[in-house]
């Protein structure tokens, strides 16, 4: 029973450590793909961010029913029922 125990415990370690050495590898390789990509990665990032943000000033001018200023020459500032 104690040679099964041990027997067991030497394959169950080395299939252990086979794995987490395989585990390495996988995530290492995909890392080295990503940053391959890291500045297109990096623009669509900016990009989203950007489009969330319009998209929240459009939500909200629509949830306040804000309207777009109108741009003159003159050096005047004219505020209709601001808030």
């Amino acid at each position: 029973m104690v040679s099964d125990k041990s027997d067991m415990d030497m394959h169950i370690g080395d299939l252990y450590s086979t794995i987490v050495d395989r585990e390495i590898e996988i995530v290492q390789g995909l890392l080295d793909e990503i940053l391959v990509q890291d500045t297109a990665i990096s623009q669509a990032c900016h990009v989203c961010a950007e489009l969330d943000c319009l998209l929240s000033f459009a939500d909200a001018s629509q949830a306040f029913n804000y309207r777009r200023p109108i741009m003159v020459e003159d050096n005047v500032i004219d505020i209709y029922q601001g808030r």
